[in-house]
């Protein structure tokens, strides 16, 4: 019974000792983890401003790039509306010429092709009935009537 005893009391002191090595093991390996990431942090600050220096150069570039760009512009739309302000005194100078008509023309077009529609409306047909007598749809309908009242 006593041989019994010291077994267990053997095997709870090497349970505690093996505990003890893990634990330590892991705040050595937590520790060299830190340093570790420390270092980089380290490394990456110094990436970083090369970067941000970079960044920033790369930045005062595109700045000065669009100023000119800026100045460009300006000068082509003052250019613009200079030529433009000529090129309206020379329209006003110039005799106003008669544009053919074509609207009326297209008009007439207009109504022939819609003949049916428009014949059905003036006898007094509603707008749903010429849609469904003629196979075509309400907005259809009623767009082309409201185009030729």
């Amino acid at each position: 019974m006593l041989y019994d005893n010291l077994i267990i009391i053997f095997i709870g002191v090497a349970l505690v000792a093996i505990s003890l090595y893990f634990i330590v093991k892991q705040n050595n390996e937590e520790e060299e983890d830190y340093y570790y990431k420390a270092s980089l942090l380290l490394n990456n600050k110094d990436n970083d401003t090369n970067s941000n220096q970079l960044l920033s150069n790369q930045l005062q570039a595109v700045t000065e790039e669009m100023e000119e760009l800026k100045q460009k512009l300006a000068m082509l739309e003052s250019n613009h509306l200079i030529s433009a302000s000529v090129e309206a005194a020379k329209a006003a100078e110039a005799p106003q010429e008669e544009v053919p008509f074509n609207h009326a023309l297209n008009y007439q077009l207009f109504v022939s092709r819609n003949e049916d529609i428009i014949k059905l409306y003036n006898e007094g047909l509603g707008i749903d009935e010429i849609a469904r007598t003629l196979n075509k749809s309400f907005r259809e309908v009623e767009m082309i009537i409201k185009l030729v009242k």
